[in-house]
């Protein structure tokens, strides 16, 4: 194993083929929350949108169900498995969907189908355990000398300790920012850049970075998957999910008006059974509007209680 200092300051991880011990994994992690795994003697997949057709092909309804477009310029797609198996489509397209369920085995078997199904570190009993959830992100950008967005830079309110990407075919441009709670007297309170092409690992705690992704120009496909990693904290079930959301993009004092009826967003806040920290209020002037519950820290999602009926 080598490590080196990348000129965006993130720290990096060269591996051939070996696996890096646990406590130097947590160790260089806990640091920065974010790290880099280069694998360069990893070959690109001949056929890698075969390993996603058929992980797609073989998944259930509710699976399909979570099929989302990551860029809402991305041309029209009719039907995603064709789209996923096509070498000669001519679109530009960003897409992902969540590969997760209450059937285990089925779970299993989809995760031995991986070129990597867990994170190549040594782990030494349940100090690393993995989330039951796979999130595939495809897409291919055809424009010339143009990148293709994502979503715009956002963070995660997740329960668990990090993220990693791995990169399966093609390349994407990751932009990543410190938050307020991970501080800027380590990283530049700048956006920086990370470019990630096949074999390369990502790790990233997306509650404390802000993120948005990028696909560079290019004929291959950009495939990558995601998966939760828990580090000696209580396993919860994964969230991981597709769905449009809104999220504080700086810290909201209690009580605040967020949105009014007139200007309220096409969009559905997703539901919690504690501690929400948006309600729906009646103004003074008759108009109902969308108000903290509670202090929000940028970053967090919004969100309403479970039995609030009211829809925002």
């Amino acid at each position: 194993m080598k490590r080196k200092e990348t000129s965006s300051l993130i720290p990096e991880i060269i591996l051939d083929h070996e696996n890096i011990e646990f406590v130097e994994f947590q160790r260089i992690y806990s640091e920065s929350q974010v790290l880099l795994i280069r694998r360069p003697r990893v070959k690109q997949l001949k056929q890698p949108r075969e390993l996603v057709a058929n992980i797609w092909k073989n998944a259930s309804d509710d699976i399909k169900r979570t099929w989302c477009i990551e860029n809402t310029e991305s041309e029209i797609i009719e039907d995603p498995f064709d789209m996923i198996c096509s070498d000669t489509c001519n679109k530009t397209w960003y897409s992902s969907f969540v590969f997760k369920g209450d059937n285990e085995q089925c779970f299993n078997k989809m995760v031995g189908e991986l070129p990597v199904g867990e994170l190549p570190v040594v782990n030494d009993g349940d100090k690393l355990v993995h989330g039951k959830a796979v999130w595939f992100f495809i897409g291919q950008n055809r424009q010339d000398k143009i990148s293709f967005a994502g979503r715009s830079l956002h963070t995660d309110d997740v329960p668990h300790n990090g993220t990693w990407h791995l990169q399966v075919s093609g390349s994407k441009r990751w932009f990543i920012k410190p938050t307020e709670a991970l501080g800027t007297d380590i990283f530049p309170d700048r956006e920086i850049s990370i470019t990630c092409e096949a074999g390369d690992i990502l790790i990233l705690n997306t509650k404390l970075w802000w993120h948005r992704t990028e696909l560079p120009p290019g004929s291959f496909p950009s495939i990558s998957y995601a998966r939760d990693i828990f580090l000696g904290t209580p396993v919860v079930e994964s969230d991981m999910t597709n769905q449009d959301g809104l999220y504080a993009a700086t810290f909201i004092p209690s009580g605040t008006i967020i949105f009014c009826e007139s200007d309220m967003p096409s969009c559905s806040l997703p539901r919690v059974e504690v501690s929400p920290n948006c309600e729906v209020a009646e103004l003074e002037d008759g108009q109902m509007a969308l108000v903290s519950a509670r202090d929000i820290m940028e970053g967090e999602w919004f969100n309403m209680l479970e039995s609030d009926e009211s829809d925002a």
